[in-house]
């Protein structure tokens, strides 16, 4: 059997944490401008009210999301849930 050599695990790690550092770095950029209920179809998924759903509920119930990504989001969400999603 091999013997395991330390520095090449080390070495792989660091890249895997590297790798995931410039990920988190540009998640973190997006979700400062783009909603976190908004998938990637521009559909709402959240389950409570929000001043940006409009138009005709889809096939799967949700609405399209009319947000631009370009504003604060979280000023148009409210309290209230959501009782019922006419088509």
């Amino acid at each position: 059997m091999e013997s395991i050599n330390q520095q090449q695990v080390q070495d792989r790690i660091d890249r895997i944490s590297e790798i995931f550092s410039d990920i988190v770095v540009k998640t973190q950029k997006s979700a400062a401008r783009r909603c976190p209920y908004k998938n990637r179809f521009s559909e709402c998924t959240a389950k409570f009210k929000c001043g940006l759903q409009g138009g005709t509920v889809g096939d799967n119930g949700l609405l399209p999301c009319l947000g631009e990504d370009k504003f604060g989001y979280c000023q148009a969400w409210t309290n209230e849930p959501i009782e019922s999603r006419e088509a």
